[in-house]
């Protein structure tokens, strides 16, 4: 993860002329109202999770699934979002965010291509929302 990226939890920002937030790194919102984002972080548990899954369509099936693990922290970068608001647009999180959605698109259409459309989609991740 590059040390340049800016944390996301500066939020972002709602002019007086417009009913939706707007994201970038480097405004300072002076001019409009702060809106929050989500910034609270997965657990590496679910990595691990997600690992193991995979590891047991393997063992089981003699399948192999694909696996994409984000190890950016959501404070830079969330890549449940739209780009905007996932990444301020910033340049260096922008990049990270485009490579991470075309890996998907690769996957997605390899199997809409080997196995006629015929698979699954699984997005794990564990928030830190309490108990």
């Amino acid at each position: 993860m590059p040390e340049d990226v800016p944390d996301r939890t500066i939020g972002g920002c709602r002019r007086a002329n417009s009913t939706v937030c707007s994201f970038q790194f480097d405004d300072p919102c002076s001019d409009g109202v702060p809106c929050s984002v989500t910034t609270v972080q997965d657990f590496a548990t679910a990595d691990r999770f997600a690992e193991d899954v995979a590891d047991k369509l393997n063992q089981t099936y003699g399948i192999i699934p694909f696996l994409v693990v984000a190890k950016w922290n959501r404070k830079k970068i969330d890549f449940n979002r739209e780009m905007s608001e996932a990444t301020f647009n910033h340049p260096e999180a922008i990049k990270s965010y485009r490579s991470y959605h075309d890996y998907l698109e690769e996957a997605i259409a390899t199997i809409e291509r080997k196995f006629h459309g015929q698979g699954l989609l699984l997005d794990v991740h564990q928030h830190a929302q309490g108990k």
